[in-house]
């Protein structure tokens, strides 16, 4: 209804719109500190996505850049991440998902690695190729991508949620209550 007088009021048929939408309060954001990452980390320990969580937390790529992020964007000997692609979900209502540009004005950006994030890379670089390995001819190849299933197929961003709201309340937490990075979907 608001939607419709909305229009109403654009092509001059009526002078305002007489339905007001409520607000809605949001929740104010309690980001994690050191505790709370710790907390956090350890009951996401031998999750299938510990090192997605772990690189979310220590760089704030967003997590659609973090799910198409590919092995040559990490430049091992400079100790950096460069971000340029989002894997996101297709909005035309057909399903599946797709690459997009997300370069800010044609430009890239580079996010600092540190070793533990390096180590966290290197890991899951030994990861995927176990189950690479195990999956034989099924494995599926897809441009590289980093975080992947065990039979190479980009994540989705409701597999990764539907993982972080199993390990939430492991931490003590709700999962209304808990507020990362992690949660973002983009």
């Amino acid at each position: 209804m608001h939607k419709a007088l909305s229009q109403a009021v654009i092509a001059g048929l009526i002078n305002s719109n007489p339905v007001k939408l409520p607000k809605i309060k949001r929740p104010d954001l309690k980001p994690l500190m050191d505790e709370g990452i710790t907390i956090f980390l350890n009951a996401a320990h031998g999750d299938a996505f510990e090192r997605l969580y772990f690189v979310d937390l220590f760089t704030g790529i967003h997590q659609s850049e973090l799910l198409g992020l590919q092995w040559r964007d990490v430049n091992w000997d400079a100790g950096t991440i460069t971000v340029c692609r989002e894997w996101q979900k297709n909005r035309n209502g057909g399903g599946g998902y797709r690459i997009v540009d997300s370069a800010k004005n044609g430009k890239s950006r580079d996010v600092s690695a540190p070793s533990s994030i390096l180590s966290a890379l290197h890991d899951q670089n030994r990861q995927q190729a176990e189950w690479q390995l195990a999956a034989g001819e099924f494995w599926e190849k897809h441009d590289g991508f980093i975080f992947t299933d065990q039979i190479g197929r980009p994540l989705k961003h409701e597999t990764v949620y539907k993982h972080f709201k199993k390990i939430v309340p492991l931490s003590g937490w709700s999962p209304r209550a808990f507020t990362t990075s992690v949660t973002a979907t983009n």
